[in-house]
């Protein structure tokens, strides 16, 4: 993962310093001039060290359907050695204070209860000892259950303010399922391996799967078997039972009802028919018709077995003999279920301790920025400044690709992100092959083919950024725009590193050179 400091001067700084321009020289007033806020970091008046070394203070607050928590992290960043290099790496993160884990508050109406999560974040602060103006950067996600309740956009406008510090991704099942992957570590340990990963993350609500290939997070799915789905009294009588469970209860010869007392026996009839439906759909065995009414995803793709499955969410507590509690709902009793499936190779392949697990959620957040010349891009000016627009990939093509095949490639990308509100989108496109016009008219007709299937299928985007790691951008808007005429704005910017973003900022135009700074946004996680 990479960083440009503050000066944030990216791939084209020695092009920028380049030019007799004396009004771009502090990139500091460049970025505030463009509209876009910036992380300050230490150059005037500090050491070389200081100059070569950058510490970013964060915060991650995780909002889920059942449970929620918070961390204060560190990220550590240092300069490349390349003398003038303004380039900075991630050499370490860590979380310097972990929350209680807090079951999520819901108010009668079923709204997540706003007023007591803002109380839990700043007693937090209180208890952690931490000024929020201190922070650099901080992430706010929402999941699950939670992102369903109507007032979840006002949630994420309670913690994630207006001066771009912090961003609240609104993670729903492909999202979350790949965060969770990512969070447990199972991600990095795939990378360090070089193997293919089964990841089962098991919340209250819902249970995600992620196929992990070299350290990349190639296909997930969603199920409907949660810990929450069924909840019980101090004296076993049923309070809660979703329509999931219902199903499963119905599947396994179970007749229950809100108001009866459910026994042990009937409890692990539920719990073991739950973790079955889960293990084929892992497996891609086939799925019944009951199976197939609990997948609230397309199925799972897995081209072969997988090396290792590793566990996380609060189920995995119980998978990894963390927690015995009970919390009068089935996460004993699941997580108990998922050990024995696993350890009986029912997921056709040995049982990792992955490094998280409840607490498998982003530390923070890592910005950089690349300065574009205007010259070089396809831009619609009148569009600009955007914020916090969610990256698709990024997606390999070039070459001898046709457009129907760099189209599934995208569209694969565009479902593992989901789509929830967002009114611009951005596609990161790692180029392969000759810039010729051939190859670009085959990525231009899968945009517009993406494009037209996401307005189809009811998406509202008003635009589209499209991010290339080759100096194509003009010529690409130019094929788009003049020769396709695509149905909505578009903006093309190259020579941008495409690894490892999340979100992209992008600022005004600024100067005679019509810079337009690029600020891409990743999420950090402490594993």
């Amino acid at each position: 993962m990479t960083f440009d400091s503050s000066s944030l001067s990216g791939t084209s700084l020695d092009h920028v310093h380049s030019q007799p321009n004396d009004e771009l020289d502090d990139e500091h007033e460049l970025l505030h001039r463009s509209g876009i806020p910036h992380v300050h970091g230490p150059f005037e008046g500090e050491t070389a060290h200081a100059h070569d070394n950058l510490v970013l203070r964060t915060i991650g607050i995780d909002i889920g359907s059942t449970t929620s928590h918070l961390m204060f992290g560190e990220v550590h960043l240092r300069r490349l050695a390349q003398s003038f290099s303004s380039r900075y790496v991630v050499v370490d993160r860590k979380s310097t204070w972990r929350s209680d884990v807090l079951l999520t508050p819901y108010a009668t109406d079923g709204l997540i209860d706003a007023g007591r999560l803002r109380r839990f974040v700043d007693d937090c602060y209180i208890e952690a000892r931490v000024d929020e103006d201190s922070l650099d950067t901080g992430v706010v996600i929402l999941t699950g259950d939670a992102l369903a309740r109507a007032n979840s956009r006002a949630i994420s406008a309670e913690f994630a303010d207006d001066s771009g510090k912090f961003i609240c991704a609104l993670a729903g099942h492909h999202r979350e399922a790949a965060m969770a992957a990512s969070g447990s570590g199972s991600v990095q340990m795939s990378a360090e391996s070089s193997v293919t990963i089964l990841h089962v993350d098991i919340g209250g609500g819902t249970t995600k799967l992620a196929v992990i290939n070299d350290g990349v997070v190639e296909s997930t799915c969603a199920v409907a078997v949660g810990a929450r789905t069924l909840l019980l009294d101090d004296d076993r009588y049923i309070v809660r039972l979703a329509d999931s469970a219902r199903r499963v209860a119905e599947g396994a010869g179970l007749n229950l009802r809100v108001g009866e007392i459910l026994d042990a026996e009937q409890e692990r009839t539920i719990a073991e028919a739950m973790v079955a439906a889960v293990v084929r759909f892992a497996t891609g065995r086939a799925a019944s018709s009951g199976d197939k009414a609990l997948l609230l995803t397309e199925p799972l793709e897995l081209a072969a077995p997988p090396r290792f499955v590793t566990f996380s969410g609060g189920v995995s507590e119980f998978v990894y003999g963390r927690e015995q509690r009970s919390f009068n709902d089935l996460g004993n009793t699941l997580g108990t279920q998922f050990r024995a499936a696993a350890l009986a190779g029912m997921f056709e392949a040995p049982m990792l301790e992955p490094r998280q697990g409840i607490r498998a959620t982003a530390v923070g957040l890592s910005q950089f920025s690349v300065q574009v010349s205007g010259k070089t891009v396809h831009a619609q000016h009148d569009l600009l400044p955007l914020r916090n627009v969610p990256v698709v990939g990024p997606v390999e093509c070039g070459g001898l690709q046709q457009g129907v095949e760099i189209a599934r490639g995208i569209e694969r990308a565009v479902q593992q992100i989901d789509l929830i509100g967002d009114r611009a989108l951005a596609i990161a496109i790692r180029w392969r092959g000759d810039p010729g016009y051939r190859p670009l008219r085959a990525l231009a007709d899968a945009l517009a083919s993406t494009m037209n299937d996401l307005l189809r299928a009811g998406v509202t985007v008003d635009a589209l950024i499209v991010l290339l790691d080759s100096d194509l951008a003009a010529a690409l808007g130019s094929i788009l725009h003049g020769e396709i005429g695509i149905p909505l704005p578009i903006l093309c910017f190259d020579s941008v590193d495409v690894d490892q973003c999340d979100f992209v900022d992008v600022g005004s135009a600024v100067g005679a050179a019509q810079l337009i700074p690029v600020i891409m946004k990743s999420m950090l996680f402490e594993s």
